[in-house]
C-alpha cells in the first residue's frame, strides 16, 4: 500500500486583501518587507515602488514576482503591500504615475538610492510631480516605514 501524503496548512495568511483596495484601478503600492533594509542615508522597511492601472491584481501579481528576489536577502521572511492614495483630480493628467515618480524621488532624496527591487527611477529627477504632491507630506509616508 502507498504512503499517504502530509498535508499543512499556514498559520499566517500568504496574502491579505482589505476592501480599500478595490474600486481603484490606478494605483500606485509599496512593498514593506517585515525587517528594515540598509540603504546609503538610513534604513527603511520599503523594498519597492510600484505603480499600476489594472488594479490589485497588478498588486499581487508584483509581489508573486518578486518574492524570489525579495526572500534571497538575509532575514526578509515577508511582505506586505501598501497603497498610496490621492484625492480625485483632474482627469488629464495621469497623476498615479506622477505619484509613482515622486515617491521615488523622495525616496532616493531620503535614502540615498531607490529601493532595492526597484530598477527603474535611478536617473529621475523632478518635472511637474510636486505641483501635483507635497514633498513633506511624501515623505512623511515615507518615513513610516523606517521602524520595525
Amino acid at each position: 500500500m502507498a504512503r499517504r501524503l502530509h498535508v499543512s496548512l499556514s498559520r499566517s495568511p500568504v496574502m491579505t486583501l482589505s476592501r480599500s483596495a478595490i474600486g481603484n484601478e490606478r494605483l500606485v503600492y509599496l512593498l514593506a518587507a517585515n525587517k528594515l533594509v540598509r540603504y546609503p542615508r538610513g534604513r527603511s522597511r520599503i523594498v519597492y515602488v510600484g505603480t499600476t492601472k489594472r488594479g490589485v491584481r497588478r498588486v499581487a501579481a508584483s509581489v508573486a514576482g518578486r518574492a524570489e528576489a525579495l526572500f534571497e536577502r538575509r532575514g526578509i521572511r515577508g511582505v506586505n503591500a501598501h497603497l498610496l492614495t490621492y484625492t480625485k483630480g483632474s482627469g488629464a493628467h495621469a497623476l498615479w504615475l506622477k505619484l509613482e515618480r515622486a515617491v521615488l524621488f523622495m525616496f532616493k532624496f531620503e535614502y540615498g538610492t531607490i529601493p532595492v527591487l526597484n530598477k527603474m527611477g535611478k536617473n529621475f529627477w523632478p518635472g511637474t510631480e510636486f505641483a501635483h504632491f507635497n514633498k513633506k507630506a511624501l515623505l512623511k509616508r515615507i518615513r513610516t516605514f523606517e521602524s520595525e
